[in-house]
């Protein structure tokens, strides 16, 4: 019997850029059938109206802001074998679907590429890096897949539990991907499996996205201290920390380096604050 694919988006008000990621899942090549779940985690907007008008399913998650709660209850209401996940403010590319499931013939956890191309303007595009283009992206000198360009078999999810609801700030796809290594699922890379990456473009939303990301790592630090992780001494860390402020006296000749000079301080704001309520020095 063919194995049934659920791909699971969890959306918090994206009524506006849905109908663009819903547009190419329908547009899928050589795809086996796959049923489409829409999570809705506390929408205002028309998030849900949205998702049925283009025939997917859906999932109302209102219990607990967060993109790992509303993945979790995406796959606690379906029953598939297959489980992919992307984002509701992304695009995925032609063969996403086909490839992704592909590679999960031989491996049990399995993550894409990703491209700044298509969905963002060119000096934002410029501005930063794809966290994943010739391999899976690294976190504290280990890799990781990507929650919004992911795909795994059902089992893996129940047998670790699912992701981790308190990372609901980022870093819960690397506690997932640890977590499912160390029980020994084979984690594998799919550079054809491309998502669209959407970056923000507000400033102030960035810089907010960017702390919690920081604060995120620390706390993602606090759970996993105990493993071999590899760091820097605390002087080395405050050269760095120092030397990126000094980096502030050359952003009035060269405004294209205000962005990423300020995705960056956010971070490390960020990464001080979670040091400080989870009570670690998380590596620079």
């Amino acid at each position: 019997m063919p194995q049934r694919v659920a791909v699971i988006i969890p959306a918090h008000n994206a009524a506006s850029t849905l109908p663009q990621q819903l547009e190419a899942l329908a547009a899928q090549r050589d795809a086996p059938p796959f049923e489409v779940v829409v999570v809705d985690n506390r929408s205002t907007d028309n998030t849900a109206g949205v998702a049925k008008s283009w025939g997917a399913g859906v999932v109302s998650a209102p219990r607990r802001r967060g993109a790992p709660h509303a993945r979790n209850e995406g796959v606690r209401e379906t029953d598939h074998d297959l489980v992919l996940h992307c984002d509701a403010d992304d695009i995925v590319n032609e063969t996403w679907v086909a490839d992704l499931v592909a590679s999960l013939r031989v491996h049990d956890l399995v993550g894409g590429s990703t491209s700044l191309a298509r969905v963002n303007d060119g000096a934002v595009a410029a501005s930063i890096t794809s966290p994943a283009v010739l391999g899976l992206p690294v976190c504290m000198g280990r890799t990781y897949v990507l929650a919004g360009n992911m795909g795994y078999r059902r089992g893996v999810w129940v047998d670790i539990g699912g992701f981790d609801e308190s990372l609901d700030s980022g870093h819960e796809e690397v506690d997932f991907t640890w977590r499912a290594a160390a029980s020994g699922a084979a984690v594998g890379f799919v550079p054809s499996a491309i998502v669209y990456y959407r970056q923000r473009v507000d400033l102030r939303s960035i810089a907010r996205q960017r702390f919690n990301y920081g604060r995120s790592f620390a706390q993602l630090y606090s759970k996993h201290q105990h493993e071999d992780i590899p760091r820097v001494s605390a002087k080395m860390e405050a050269r760095k920390i120092a030397m990126h402020l000094l980096g502030a006296r050359h952003l009035v000749r060269h405004g294209d380096r205000r962005r990423p000079w300020l995705m960056h301080s956010a971070w490390v704001a960020g990464r001080i604050a979670g040091d400080l309520k989870f009570r670690v020095r998380a590596p620079g």
